[in-house]
């Protein structure tokens, strides 16, 4: 499984313009990578003002030597990008280059009142990028951004990823017509924005069927409840469920809701982090919330 991957140009350039940098800026880059952006960043700011971390100590010394190369000579070091900084320091903006199931303490301590994180979230069915500004109550507010993009997770081991434990599934237990299939499901990125807001902690995988070889889009969780929609073969509109039926009901409530709202671009979503380290996403236009972790 590949443990690093270089970010397309184009969504870097998105993300650099949405992190809004200004001179005097002091920034933090969670996931040093190959060192491209921070020696984007470096250009821009001064090297000085540049911080850069990663879980990979070979890839830190790689960018290092780049970077060098390069001309550039930004503060690096290697620890889990998720704990921010190893040293004390504080940062007017923080980027992440990883994907995080919601913004860490750390990153919210290192960051001064006033200034932004944008990283990209990872809700399960779905996540993207935020752009967020810490507030003197150390909350963070924010919303997701027009740019999408997705990221390897956030690790604390520099070449694995940890196991989740999940329940084995659970047996079939019906199959029923459904509102919403798989090509719905796989068509509209803000739909499924929406729907892992109304599923927090649900898993969105493919699955293959081994004696027939068709494919599926399956929701699970880690009780061993699931719910497979048909991408391939006959009954497209159907869904099939092992397990309590809320995974199907939950997704077809998320699909109502958003086409009876003119279908909301992800932009449309704001994000926030309260003090008590509670989490929720909401509709901007309306104000409804989800509540999505503590």
């Amino acid at each position: 499984m590949p443990t690093s991957s270089s970010t397309l140009p184009g969504l870097r350039a998105h993300m650099l313009e949405d992190l809004g940098v200004e001179d005097g800026h002091r920034v933090l880059e969670i996931g040093t990578g190959s060192g491209y952006n921070a020696a984007l960043l470096s250009a821009r700011l001064g090297d000085g003002l540049v911080y850069s971390v990663d879980i990979n100590p070979d890839l830190v010394e790689s960018a290092r030597s780049r970077l060098t190369t390069a001309g550039f000579q930004p503060h690096l070091a290697v620890g889990d990008g998720r704990s921010g900084y190893p040293a004390p320091s504080v940062f007017d903006r923080i980027i992440a280059t990883c994907s995080v199931p919601g913004v860490p303490a750390a990153w919210i301590e290192q960051t001064r009142p006033g200034g932004v994180i944008l990283a990209d979230l990872s809700l399960g069915i779905e996540g993207g990028l935020v752009r967020l500004a810490v507030d003197e109550e150390r909350r963070a507010l924010g919303h997701f951004t027009t740019a999408t993009g997705r990221f390897m997770a956030a690790r604390g081991d520099a070449r694995a990823y940890s196991q989740r434990e999940r329940a084995p599934y659970a047996p079939v237990a019906d199959k029923r017509a459904s509102k919403v299939t798989a090509a719905d499901i796989r068509a509209h990125y803000p739909f499924r924005l929406v729907a892992a807001f109304h599923l927090p902690g649900v898993e969105l995988v493919y699955q293959v069927d081994d004696e027939t070889g068709d494919m599926a889009l399956q929701l699970q969780r880690r009780d061993g409840a699931w719910a497979r929609f048909p991408l391939t073969g006959a009954n497209l509109g159907t869904v099939t469920y092992g397990g309590a039926a809320d995974l199907w009901e939950q997704t077809e409530a998320a699909w109502l809701w958003w086409n009876d709202h003119g279908r909301p671009a992800q932009d449309r979503f704001g994000w926030a982090r309260e003090t008590d380290g509670s989490e929720y996403a909401w509709h901007i236009p309306d104000g409804r919330r989800w509540l999505l972790g503590a």
